[in-house]
């Protein structure tokens, strides 16, 4: 797992398996809806850059799941089943 270079806003948890990964992926999806509500209402360019942040924030926590159950071996069942991967 990725260090946080602050450990106090972590948002990783220490086990994590496909289910957060699901999650998380369905949450970074939903920044779609959320530029449409932006653009919508008007949005100005300080707020796009905030929401900008946010989703900067999500990717890197959707990541550090992803490398977690890398680093874990979650994967390694289906790579080893699957020869073209």
């Amino acid at each position: 797992m990725k260090k946080d270079k602050n450990p106090k806003t972590s948002q990783v948890p220490r086990t994590v398996d496909r289910f957060d990964l699901e999650q998380q992926i369905l949450t970074c999806w939903s920044m779609v809806d959320d530029l449409r509500a932006f653009a919508n209402s008007g949005a100005d360019t300080d707020e796009l850059r905030a929401l900008s942040k946010v989703y900067d924030r999500k990717f890197d926590i959707l990541f550090d799941t992803f490398s977690t159950m890398v680093s874990e071996g979650h994967f390694a069942e289906h790579i080893r089943q699957d020869p073209q991967i």
